[in-house]
């Protein structure tokens, strides 16, 4: 029911006062009176809270920022949101450049929070949730690099000095005794096959 009214409220939206262009230089203002918040088309009383909630210059992202917090990607909260509030939101991010005055975005908005503000907060977390792990995949992956690049470098290290010593041992092989020569045979084919040959 609910929705059919807003329905209604965008596709006459073109024939109410409340969504004429010239509406939309007011802005609207988030006030609070006795711990209660609520929209005003004039600034609170007191100057408390008097900031734009809503304004000629805004898309309705300050609007949902300021209930729900920044969200890195619109996109991707509206593909966690059912069918009905991801057209609401998608609603209020666009009502500005389809010509929705203040007062038309306040009802709009207003009727977003009423009914998917849960919805919201569970798809922020779910990405929250898949953000996490899409960092946690990639700091393992960079810890798993970082681990085989200190190998492959500890590889490089201790094979050139294994070509070092067979490069020295090389030259005395003529004067080694039989135990000397076995020794050095074992070192070498150790090496090569740790190192290939060289």
């Amino acid at each position: 029911m609910m929705l059919t009214s807003l329905a209604r409220l965008l596709a006459l939206c073109a024939f109410l006062p409340a969504c004429a262009p010239s509406d939309a230089q007011r802005p609207m203002y988030r006030c609070s009176a006795e711990g209660r918040a609520y929209l005003s088309d004039r600034p609170c009383e007191g100057g408390a809270g008097s900031s734009p909630a809503i304004g000629p210059s805004g898309d309705g992202r300050s609007a949902m920022e300021s209930r729900y917090g920044p969200a890195p990607d619109v996109s991707a909260v509206l593909n966690h949101l059912s069918p009905e509030c991801a057209s609401l939101r998608e609603g209020v991010r666009t009502g500005p450049a389809r010509g929705l005055g203040s007062r038309a975005m306040a009802e709009l908005v207003a009727s977003y929070w009423k009914r998917c503000a849960e919805e919201e907060q569970v798809a922020r977390r779910r990405l929250a949730e898949e953000q996490q792990k899409r960092r946690e995949v990639r700091d393992r992956e960079v810890a798993t690099e970082k681990v085989e690049r200190d190998r492959a470098k500890l590889t490089r290290e201790q094979c050139d000095e294994m070509y070092r010593i067979a490069y020295g041992k090389r030259a005395k092989l003529a004067t080694m005794t039989p135990g000397e020569r076995a020794d050095f045979d074992r070192f070498e084919a150790t090496r090569q096959a740790r190192c290939g040959a060289a």
